[in-house]
């Protein structure tokens, strides 16, 4: 499910930070003198060619790029600096903010975010980014339209219920024009799931999970990694924000452990609902739910824990292309 183009073997030694936004984003180039030049550029294609021929007016090659994981802003950047081999690091804002912070930065523009992206870059040198395939990027796009669609629908049947009569008919347009679009974007991402060999099988492989249907199935594929990517179980919780945060000092700080939510919301909501089904259904994670009810935990904290083991087994599954096997651990 990732694209087949691969940029550098290495990172480069030079180092891009750049900070994003809807219209526009700043660069801020750390040559190997150790001058540093900055620059804005249009967030379009004009502006992507614009850069690369600021690069190379300072004979700068390939480098090593940094941009903040800002939704769909940055996506069409980063899909272009991999596409012309440069060795591109999506961040975690969690984390350069830290970075910051321990740096003891004080100033907050544009410009100094994308310098802090830099240096954060140099310093902890992060892997590269690999972008989803041609057939997940739709998959996430009619997935995330069916998202909004679905919040529209759910704030307009709300007012309904307390609408006065003179916008009521108003009202119930659109919510019967907002309920044939999510019947059209459920057609078209069902579609989607069967034009594709690779999408169609890992479906069916993952809707043999108990708790899993179709849509669930399809809103994980179109927010996960290939494992061949993230090569680990706990790196896909982490992706998802669903590892524990313990926080603990000495004798008489002792907090609950809580999820971090340092990932991507997407994912995480993607396996909320199926874990509320196989809490229930899927005979492992209903004992795995029941040992932790038993050792006093909440059903907050239960539930979070079947997301996390529901997502190690979903892993699993697509790593080994094996569906699902209730008697798995007990072999």
């Amino acid at each position: 499910m990732n694209s087949t183009h691969s940029g550098p073997q290495t990172p480069p030694h030079t180092v891009l930070g750049v900070d994003i936004s809807k219209a526009c984003f700043d660069a801020v180039l750390l040559l190997d003198s150790g001058q540093r030049r900055a620059s804005r550029f249009d967030n379009n294609p004009t502006g992507f060619g614009q850069l690369q021929r600021w690069l190379e007016a300072m004979h700068v090659g390939s480098v090593h790029v940094g941009l903040e994981a800002t939704g769909r802003y940055g996506l069409a950047l980063a899909c272009w600096l991999h596409e012309h081999h440069h060795w591109t690091s999506v961040l975690n804002p969690y984390r350069v903010k830290a970075y910051g912070t321990a740096s003891g930065k004080r100033n907050k523009t544009d410009r100094a975010d994308a310098e802090l992206i830099a240096e954060f870059v140099q310093s902890q040198r992060p892997p590269a980014w690999q972008p989803p395939s041609q057939e997940q990027a739709r998959l996430q796009a009619l997935v995330r339209r069916l998202e909004d669609v679905q919040r529209l629908l759910h704030a307009e049947k709300n007012r309904l219920t307390q609408a006065a009569p003179a916008v009521a008919g108003s009202i119930q347009r659109l919510v019967r024009l907002l309920t044939a679009e999510v019947q059209t974007l459920l057609k078209h991402i069902r579609q989607c799931l069967d034009q594709d060999s690779m999408l169609q099988r890992q479906s069916r492989l993952l809707c043999s999970i108990p708790g899993v249907a179709w849509l669930s199935a399809a809103r994980v594929l179109a927010e996960l990694p290939p494992p061949q990517q993230l090569r680990q179980a706990r790196r896909a919780a982490a992706l998802a924000g669903l590892h524990p945060r313990r926080h603990e000092s000495g004798s008489s700080v002792r907090q609950a452990s809580r999820l971090s939510k340092q990932g991507r919301r997407p994912l995480r909501a993607a396996l909320y609902m199926p874990a509320l089904v196989a809490r229930w259904r899927n005979p492992l994670l209903k004992a795995f739910a029941d040992r932790l009810a038993t050792k006093g935990k909440s059903k907050k904290a239960v539930i979070c824990a079947v997301m996390r083991k529901l997502l190690h087994i979903i892993f699993g599954i697509l790593k080994h292309e094996k569906p699902f096997d209730p008697n798995y651990a007990t072999a």
